[in-house]
């Protein structure tokens, strides 16, 4: 196997073939033809699960394509159109795939991704959520790590990666951490043994939202606002691997919304109660509770708390993509599939109508705003479905629609204050069930 060193010459030979046949064109790497029957030949001479044909290729085009821009003068007119990367004098592509064998061989890789959060007066410590979700506040030696000064952030491997100096962290800077094992690309594939650190991201700050611990902050212009909402993956070693865009709704949200100071304190009625917790720690402790795997005797899982935990973060995915969504169509189909993720609901009782009364019973204080409540929810879900079977007019200018065929602004944002009082009703309802069972678990 490749991981005892008796075959490692014979490997890099045929790791040299491949890459020697990689083309360019004006220092760009081109689709090689590459047999798929030999790249899979190559994987399984490593002997790892992780290892198929496309990592190989991937670890390849990653390293020559580095080697090019680094080497190769985007002036040297002898280099102009398309060339094989053996054909291209500055290049060893012997060298190139020792390195390809020695980053194979160490597979799987640790990696972490750092994504930013809404913004904070209090410096946060170290808040674990789960074996590889962290949050804390980005401290000197954190920000040295990830921005060394010698890093100069030019070129064009620099423009690809989607790295803009603007885009980076400050000292004091909410973060959440997220680590993961596997293989990531500079440019192209992913795999990892975690869910989608964005998703987590998403999650997470729904909960903060329908525990409603942070707030939109004042004097927020469009003015010095990113594009988009850009984060990165990083060896441990703090090497950044890639950058991350999503959209500009999402970078929108995020840099108008902070935590309300007074979470950091016990409310006036827990201070009555003589507790010492505070809404944030309560809001952790409901994510800690969410995202750790919860296991009972010989390690196994129960399919009824992953259903539960499943719930609710998915809630709180749709919670967050409703609120950060700028145009009311979009918003109704993301807030209907929020309340149908927390309502888990099948059969004969997924009907509206059945559903708007769970809804109504649960976040209602009195029978007449029951009825208001139900209402909404039902004119909500018809809404949806007139959207989703083509029977409404769909604009993106919602503003510039006929009125007749806009949805209705007022059941819109009365429907979404209900699905924030719903969401906390839920996390509050199953979080004493997760967290009675996860101290169970650890008793045992």
């Amino acid at each position: 196997m490749a991981s005892d060193g008796s075959n490692k010459g014979k490997i890099i030979t045929e790791l040299n073939e491949v890459v020697g046949s990689f083309v360019f064109k004006d220092r760009l790497p081109q689709t090689p033809k590459i047999d798929k029957t030999k790249l899979n030949a190559l994987a399984l001479q490593f002997d790892k699960k992780i290892i198929n044909g496309n990592i190989v290729k991937q670890v390849l085009d990653d390293l020559a394509f580095k080697e090019v821009l680094d080497k190769v003068n985007s002036k040297d007119e002898k280099y102009k159109g398309e060339i094989e990367l053996k054909n291209i004098k500055e290049i060893d592509t012997n060298d190139i795939a020792s390195k390809a064998y020695e980053f194979l061989n160490d597979l799987p890789k640790d990696y972490l991704f750092i994504l930013r959060l809404p913004k904070c007066d209090t410096s946060i410590k170290n808040i674990r959520l789960a074996s590889n979700i962290e949050i804390l506040s980005a401290d000197d030696a954190l920000i040295s790590l990830l921005y060394p000064k010698q890093d100069p952030e030019m070129g064009l491997r620099s423009l690809l990666s989607g790295h803009a100096p603007s885009s980076r962290l400050t000292k004091g800077d909410v973060i959440l951490k997220v680590r993961g094992t596997g293989y990531m690309s500079g440019y192209g594939s992913i795999k990892l043994s975690i869910i989608d650190p964005l998703y987590i991201w998403k999650v997470i700050i729904g909960v903060y939202a329908g525990l409603e611990i942070i707030q939109r902050q004042d004097k927020i212009t469009y003015f010095g606002l990113q594009a988009e909402f850009t984060y990165n993956a990083y060896l441990l070693s703090g090497e950044r691997v890639r950058s991350f865009s999503e959209s500009t709704e999402d970078n929108q949200y995020v840099s108008r919304i902070k935590f309300k100071p007074t979470i950091f304190a016990p409310t006036s009625l827990d201070v009555l109660l003589k507790k010492t917790n505070t809404p944030f720690d309560y809001a952790n402790e409901v994510l800690t509770n969410l995202l750790s795997e919860i296991r009972f005797a010989h390690g196994k899982t129960d399919k009824n708390v992953m259903k539960q935990q499943r719930m609710i973060k998915n809630g709180a995915y749709w919670f967050y993509e409703s609120l950060k969504t700028q145009q009311d169509h979009i918003r109704a189909i993301y807030m209907t599939t929020a309340f149908d993720s927390l309502l888990g609901v099948k059969g004969n009782e997924d009907t509206k109508e059945n559903k708007a009364e769970i809804i109504a019973v649960s976040v209602s204080t009195d029978s007449l705003e029951a009825h208001s409540v139900r209402q909404a929810i039902i004119e909500l879900y018809a809404l949806r479905n007139e959207i989703i079977h083509g029977s409404r007019e769909i604009s993106s200018l919602d503003q510039y629609g006929d009125l007749d065929e806009k949805p209705s602004p007022a059941n819109l944002y009365y429907s979404l204050s209900i699905l924030t009082r719903f969401l906390k009703s839920r996390i509050f309802f199953i979080n004493g069930g997760l967290a009675r069972v996860s101290k169970f678990t650890k008793l045992v």
